[in-house]
């Protein structure tokens, strides 16, 4: 296995044969079982399901969970990536086929000292607008120059976050400059308008809209991502984006008339909000 790596270009200690994998799956699981892995290393659970796949016409998938960083980008995506493509110089041929890469963020909500839901703190201003634009549809996309936008469909529809309360007068003023060719969702805390006042906003409240999405009483909690779309010139099998964000950066500054972006308002947490990554 060694071997077969090395020819890949990748280096990982002890890899798990695929032949011995590929049988257990073989014989513990169904042809249309999903197959985890809690401690992906160098990949093989996934290599050995696609081989499988490839073999037998079955139509297992895997779920693979790694925490170490530098595994997964040095070794785990480049395995696959070539277990999926093929990789003549190792001799493994194409197997076809996909996944999608998600980084697993802290949870988004937290109850504060007197059970109420709230934005998590481990969350940085950067991260809540990313995780709001996963939930609600949007690609993230923050504009160094223009504040409000954070996320987009298109080149006409957009998203602005913030935990703050919107007045109307910062409403205005935001309508005004996203003109009428263009729609904007404005996420807050709360909003001062009336339903159609503005008809090139929408609005959805903070923490609501995240409590929302949520399933309540049941043992297979989730909340439901939709699919942002991806760039015009990504591959089908590329990895999609992740929920937490670290290095994007924030909305510049403006001219006193404008309503403050989320990351000039202050803290969105009342705290620094320059935590490390998570």
């Amino acid at each position: 296995m060694r071997l077969m790596l090395s020819k890949m270009g990748l280096t990982f200690a002890y890899p798990k044969p695929v032949t011995l994998i590929s049988y257990l799956i073989s014989v513990f699981t169904g042809e249309s079982d999903i197959v985890l892995d809690s401690f992906a290393g160098s990949g093989t659970t996934g290599h050995a399901v696609m081989e499988l796949n490839r073999s037998t016409g079955s139509r297992r998938r895997f779920i693979l969970v790694e925490m170490n960083r530098d595994t997964i980008e040095a070794v785990t995506l480049p395995r696959l990536r070539a277990v999926i493509d093929g990789h003549a110089a190792s001799g493994v041929p194409s197997h076809g086929g996909g996944f999608r890469f998600l980084r697993l963020a802290p949870s988004l909500m937290e109850k504060d000292q007197w059970g109420r839901w709230v934005i998590n703190r481990a969350y940085r201003p950067e991260m809540v607008a990313e995780a709001i634009c996963r939930l609600e549809g949007f690609a993230y996309a923050p504009s160094d120059s223009v504040w409000w936008q954070h996320g987009s469909v298109g080149d006409r529809s957009f998203l602005y976050v913030t935990t703050e309360s919107m007045t109307h007068e910062q409403l205005a003023v935001l309508s005004a400059e996203v003109g009428a060719e263009r729609t904007l969702l404005v996420c807050c805390a709360a909003y001062d308008a009336g339903d159609d006042e503005f008809p090139n906003l929408q609005f959805r409240k903070l923490p609501h809209a995240v409590l929302s999405r949520c399933e309540w009483g049941r043992d297979d909690y989730s909340v439901p991502l939709a699919e942002a779309p991806p760039p015009d010139d990504a591959a089908d099998d590329e990895p999609a984006a992740s929920p937490a964000p670290a290095t994007t950066k924030r909305p510049r500054g403006r001219p006193k008339s404008r309503p403050a972006p989320a990351a000039a308002q202050g803290g969105l947490f009342g705290g620094d909000d320059e935590g490390g990554e998570r």
